[in-house]
């Protein structure tokens, strides 16, 4: 039995490293080409490619609020300082440079947040 007729391979684009040295024609015969991105689509477009953008975020139902008692058994571990989110992967591109210089500033002017990075990347701050 053949699994490949039975699957659908998605190739998803999130930057546009190495783009030049793609095989854009065999590519889109082997694979569905993503993105998560709307810059990327016209990008690939002038490329020759269509690919789907697949939306990467939050809906509207997503935006819930939290309950009751795991807000109160959040705000003790604060102990008063304010915590600054950034959820995307750890990646230059994505700002975190920028977020670092922000936190620094907050430092520095006496008004520093507490960074939370849910995957272990707070041993960079030190």
């Amino acid at each position: 039995m053949r699994v490949r007729p039975q699957v659908t391979i998605l190739w998803n684009a999130n930057n546009t490293v190495a783009f030049e040295r793609i095989d854009w024609h065999r590519l889109t015969a082997a694979a569905t080409l993503t993105t998560v991105s709307r810059y990327m689509k016209p990008h690939m477009q002038s490329l020759g490619v269509n690919p789907l953008v697949i939306p990467n975020g939050l809906s509207a139902d997503d935006l819930v609020l939290p309950e009751r008692g795991a807000v109160a058994g959040f705000r003790p571990r604060l102990r008063g300082r304010r915590v600054l989110n950034k959820v995307v992967r750890w990646d230059p591109d994505k700002g975190w440079l920028l977020a670092l210089d922000t936190v620094s500033a907050m430092k520095r002017l006496g008004g520093a947040g507490t960074p939370y990075c849910p995957w272990g990347c707070r041993s960079v701050w030190g």
